[in-house]
């Protein structure tokens, strides 16, 4: 089973970022932490990275921990009401449900955004929704960041000078959210 998936965002990928701070932070506690590689730009879409994430959905169980960056977070809240998971905690960060007004990214995640009311029924999946969010985002506004952290239900961690929590914003180590996912 995994303790733990981490889940990168659109042009993302799994080396980016507070992804491997945080991968190598799980792995010394020794947890399993799976941090899978989606198609993007290429072929991305819900259905592709749906398929993906699929192949691991029988090693997912009510003690694991989804963790999802920008539009990694709406896919996998998404991947969880739609395969009816059940899950301990679910950390929403710089996370997101809707166009943002760039088109290279809005053309990308497109097939991502869903019915709105899907994601009221997380609350009934997940133990714990937390989201996570800079106060000056440079490409999510703070209704974005803040529509899709009550959409979610989830309790909101603004941090101020956060910028979109990545690596242009300085965040190669994410200490915080060790802590998040230890509480």
């Amino acid at each position: 089973m995994y303790n733990f998936v981490i889940i990168h965002g659109t042009l993302g990928h799994p080396f980016e970022n507070w992804i491997p701070w945080v991968f190598k932070e799980l792995k010394s506690q020794n947890k399993n932490v799976l941090v899978p590689q989606f198609p993007s730009p290429e072929d991305q879409n819900w259905e592709n990275w749906e398929n993906v994430l699929l192949c691991y959905k029988h090693f997912f169980n009510d003690e694991t921990v989804f963790i999802g960056h920008s539009l990694g977070a709406s896919f996998v809240a998404n991947f969880i009401v739609k395969n009816e998971l059940k899950a301990k905690k679910l950390i929403l960060v710089s996370g997101l449900y809707q166009n943002i007004g760039i088109k290279e990214f809005d053309d990308l995640n497109q097939t991502f955004f869903k019915k709105p009311e899907m994601l009221l029924k997380l609350k009934s999946q997940v133990k714990n929704i937390e989201a996570i969010f800079g106060n000056d985002d440079p490409y999510l506004t703070q209704e974005i960041l803040n529509d899709f952290a009550d959409l979610c239900g989830a309790k909101k961690t603004i941090i101020t000078g956060g910028g979109h929590l990545n690596e242009a914003s300085g965040y190669l180590a994410f200490p915080l959210l060790i802590d998040i996912i230890a509480n």
